[in-house]
């Protein structure tokens, strides 16, 4: 990760996972993270650690390197679209945790050409035990390292082909909601 800014854009319950993971690992900065909710006062604890909590997703892209949809499936369009000016025309790595929305859609939505990731963590991550599944679309050494130390700080994250992520998700998220409930 290094001294990349990050967003988490729809802070809910699986983002708000990762930023205390990210918050809690050995030399990151709580400065260097940016969060959105509508209902920003569910973040005051990370704006007490430091982290810049909005409710201007495009503010949030715009000041980070790395920016993580952490949106229901149904709203990433309207995210990405409204959000298309701040996220630049490529710098920027693009992590979406939208299970279902493969990164060539992901890819319509976006006027920028950066490095798109596809990320499907699990429940697990409430307590730094996720094994998160990675996908993306040709992203360097560098990218793919830095996306893999966010989720590595919630559990342990692997690369695996974009066509297996439906099966991953079956057998990583709704499997082990399915045994917890």
């Amino acid at each position: 990760m290094g001294e990349k800014c990050i967003a988490i854009i729809g802070c809910g319950n699986l983002g708000m996972s990762i930023a205390q993971g990210l918050i809690d690992k050995p030399g990151f900065s709580a400065e260097r993270l940016y969060l959105t909710r509508r209902n920003t006062a569910a973040l005051s604890h990370f704006a007490a650690n430091g982290a810049q909590v909005l409710t201007d997703n495009s503010a949030a892209a715009a000041a980070a390197d790395i920016v993580i949809l952490a949106v229901k499936p149904y709203n990433i369009q309207k995210v990405i679209t409204e959000m298309n000016g701040s996220l630049g025309t490529g710098e920027k790595t693009i992590v979406s945790l939208a299970s279902g929305v493969s990164i060539s859609v992901i890819r319509e939505y976006l006027d920028g050409s950066g490095s798109v990731f596809r990320v499907m963590p699990n429940i697990a991550a409430a307590v730094s035990e996720s094994m998160s599944l990675m996908a993306h679309d040709g992203a360097d050494d560098t990218q793919a390292r830095e996306v893999s130390d966010i989720f590595n700080a919630v559990g342990k994250s692997i690369t695996i082909d974009e066509s297996l992520m439906e099966a991953a998700t079956v057998l990583g998220a709704c499997g082990i909601a399915y045994v917890m409930r």
